[in-house]
């Protein structure tokens, strides 16, 4: 049985590393050489004498035994060790825990006293922040109130200058409408002067009526060969024998209107003489010249 033969030399193996102290080697077991103790040795049971087969199994159970009590002895030591170390471990944590705290209180105590320092500093300044904006909002009223005021001193001002201006303005408009006014009626009453003289001469019969209708043919003929000179002549003639289409005619040569529809180039227009004839042409009889006259605004 090989696997017992081996189980049993390991086991005696063990025993006589436990028991080297012990000058007379087991069964089974041979002196080292030196004298240095035993030394394991296989053991083959086939081999032993068969009177030692009842002597062995307890042997081997008081050596199991023996390993037991020394593998709890060396178990309970190695717990107590690791409890040892473990109370030793946990005193050290302990003290590193409470020097942390103490470290720890400090450093809030610190901080507290800063965040506290601060806090009346931020205080001061802000009561001085508000002391500064308190002085610079009554400055700021102050000089509000005194602009206003200036402002209203001005506005008064300039209320008194704009009413004197408007005073001023309105004595100057009724001068102006009153000069006006009168310079209108001047206006007027020579214009009536001028119409009165005008109808007066328009009535006046300078030539001889029977020459008139030559003079005023031969007026046409010029007009429309373009020579507006020449037929002014003609045209007047007629009209001073006392034609109305004559002066009519005669006033289209001076109209700007007129000539444009003929045509006429170099021939200024003339509008009082053109005014003047037709109110001659109205006097004669043209109705057709009352109405240019109307249109123009003329009497």
């Amino acid at each position: 049985m090989p696997g017992r033969a081996l189980l049993r030399c390991w086991v005696c193996a063990t025993c006589l590393a436990a028991s080297s102290a012990s000058p007379t080697p087991a069964v089974g077991q041979t002196a080292a050489p030196g004298g240095g103790g035993a030394a394991p040795a296989f053991v083959d049971e086939r081999r032993l004498p068969s009177g030692d087969s009842d002597s062995r199994p307890r042997a081997d159970e008081e050596r199991r035994r023996t390993l037991e009590e020394e593998a709890r002895r060396a178990a309970e030591e190695a717990r107590e060790r690791v409890e040892s170390e473990a109370r030793t471990l946990r005193e050290r944590l302990e003290r590193d825990a409470a020097e942390h705290r103490k470290r720890l209180e400090a450093e809030a105590e610190a901080f507290a006293r800063q965040l506290q320092a601060e806090a009346e500093a931020r205080r001061k300044d802000e009561e001085a922040l508000r002391s500064a904006t308190a002085a610079a909002q009554a400055a700021e009223a102050e000089a509000r109130r005194k602009a206003e005021e200036e402002v209203q001193a001005r506005a008064e001002a300039e209320r008194h200058r704009l009413a004197a201006e408007a005073e001023a303005r309105r004595k100057a408009e009724e001068e102006a409408r009153a000069e006006a006014e009168r310079q209108r009626l001047a206006t007027e009453a020579e214009a009536r002067r001028k119409a009165e003289e005008n109808r007066r001469k328009a009535l006046q019969v300078t030539g001889n009526p029977a020459d008139a209708p030559r003079h005023l043919a031969r007026g046409r003929e010029l007009l429309k060969a373009g020579d507006i000179v020449s037929a002014r002549l003609f045209l007047e003639r007629a009209s001073d024998a006392g034609s109305a289409d004559a002066a009519f005619q005669l006033a289209e040569t001076y109209d700007a209107i007129a000539l444009q529809r003929l045509g006429a180039v170099g021939i200024s227009a003339n509008a009082e003489m053109a005014e003047r004839w037709y109110a001659r042409a109205a006097a004669l009889g043209s109705a057709a010249a009352a109405g240019r006259l109307k249109q123009s605004g003329g009497n």
